[in-house]
């Protein structure tokens, strides 16, 4: 083998969609209580905050610098991931009046694409706003002062003079922007009672559009009514949501929050169990980059009861979380008491990469190598697209070919468009950073084809 490429350290440690990036230097790692992040509410910029005390959360200016740093290089993809892993503030930047209608479109049409059970009327408010924005300016200065009166502490008064909303759009958005926005003043200004039912009304007016936003409204409906005392009626808030939480596809952290806040213990083996809620905050957190935060959230996973996610699947990562906090001995010894669990051929990749991070070539494709036996492409394409980008940036094109080919046809055939588009994504970054035009421009029209089943909500064709 003639080693090559190790200066593309960063796609070999994002190869598939592994979380891990560790860096040379350690770090301490302070984890406060579970209970500290619990029942807090408070409001930050143009998001209300409820138990998120680890870490500062990324602010809008820095979400939209991202978003046109990825729109100027024409990594539409990456738009889309943080349209994806950042739903709550990409809903904020479509309501602001504070951004270019440009970014502001981009994020909407994304959002639309999100969306369900419609494509969700973001885009349509963005154009609407473009043709007619003299029907927006009282919205918008009224939103904007609201905001800035919320940051303040004036919670009784924006929940008496609530934000007047446009007379005619053809978006519900800004008339259930200024009602959520009376309704957190109410909950913040200790009128849950008065506040429940505005949350209520949110929810409803929301399911025709996007079930993400309705949740997190019937959600905050609930909470309302519990810290209210009417515990009957938060029951029966949270019930009506429950049966429309798809606990893998649910990417903000408030709503996880609050399925954990308005939840009594037991129902261990509910599919929205507080140990598997704890465990998707978890990995929400770590694509957010924010591990302490994920970390804080698997280790109270763990003390959970329940049998899933399984124990060795919650320390999986634990161990993520770890390395991205730079604390690679204490993840290293996780990760080899892993490799003798079911999460064995995963464990071993995060291993053989980590290895190959610190210049143990010979060790970590070893290491690797041992992930491919422990499994098949059926079961695991993630292990066989992450060994294979990494041979290919050692040079081991033949291998690491057919191993990234198994993965993207096992992730073709399993349906799973996220994963097919970020396995192309990472071959994209691999064929650039050798100057191979030939793949550079079969990958890019793959992605294009993968773009174009995802909004279609089809099955993706195998590439030959």
């Amino acid at each position: 083998m003639t080693p090559r490429g190790l200066a593309l350290g960063a796609l070999l440690l994002a190869a598939g969609g592994c979380a891990t990036s560790p860096a040379e230097a350690p770090v301490p790692v302070s984890v406060p209580d579970a209970a500290a992040t619990e029942s807090v509410l408070r409001i930050e910029s143009e998001s209300v905050l409820l138990g998120d005390a680890v870490g500062k959360p990324l602010s809008l200016e820095v979400y939209v610098a991202r978003i046109q740093q990825n729109l100027v290089a024409g990594r539409d993809e990456a738009v889309g991931d943080l349209v994806r892993v950042y739903p709550d503030l990409a809903r904020q930047v479509v309501l602001s009046a504070e951004f270019s209608a440009q970014s502001q479109y981009v994020i909407a049409a994304w959002l639309d694409g999100h969306a369900a059970p419609a494509r969700g009327g973001w885009a349509t408010l963005v154009a609407d706003r473009v043709d007619h924005p003299d029907r927006y300016a009282t919205w918008a200065r009224s939103r904007a002062a609201a905001w800035y009166a919320l940051r303040g502490g004036a919670f009784a008064a924006v929940a008496e003079q609530p934000v007047e909303a446009p007379a005619i759009s053809p978006s519900p958005w800004p008339a259930l922007g200024a009602l959520q926005l009376q309704a957190t003043a109410m909950l913040a200004a200790g009128r849950a009672n008065d506040a429940a039912p505005l949350f209520e009304q949110i929810a409803e007016d929301a399911t025709a559009w996007d079930l993400q936003v309705a949740a997190r409204a019937g959600l905050f409906a609930a909470l309302a009514h519990q810290i209210a005392g009417n515990i009957e009626a938060s029951r029966l808030s949270r019930d009506a949501v429950a049966g429309t939480v798809n606990l893998p596809a649910v990417h903000d952290p408030m709503i996880l929050r609050l399925l954990l806040e308005t939840r009594a213990p037991g129902q261990v083996s509910s599919p929205l169990s507080r140990r598997a809620v704890r465990a998707r905050l978890g990995r929400v957190e770590l694509e957010r980059d924010r591990p302490q935060a994920a970390l804080l959230a698997w280790r109270a996973a763990e003390t959970e009861p329940g049998l899933e996610p399984s124990l060795s699947r919650i320390r999986l990562g634990q161990a993520e979380a770890l390395l991205a906090l730079r604390q690679e001995e204490p993840a290293i010894a996780m990760l080899i008491g892993l490799a003798d669990s079911d999460m064995r051929p995963e464990a071993l990749v995060m291993l053989g990469l980590l290895q190959m991070h610190r210049g143990q070539l010979n060790m970590g494709l070893s290491v690797l190598q041992e992930a491919v036996a422990a499994s098949d492409a059926d079961s695991h394409p993630s292990v066989y697209a992450d060994v294979g980008l990494a041979l290919l940036t050692v040079g081991e094109q033949e291998l690491g070919q057919d191993l990234v080919a198994q993965a993207r046809e096992s992730y073709t055939q399993k349906g799973d468009l996220l994963a097919l588009a970020r396995l192309l994504n990472n071959e994209l970054r691999y064929a650039e950073a050798i100057g191979d035009t030939l793949l550079m421009r079969e990958t890019r029209q793959a992605l294009i084809e993968v773009d174009q089943q995802r909004a279609r909500g089809t099955a993706v064709p195998q590439r030959r």
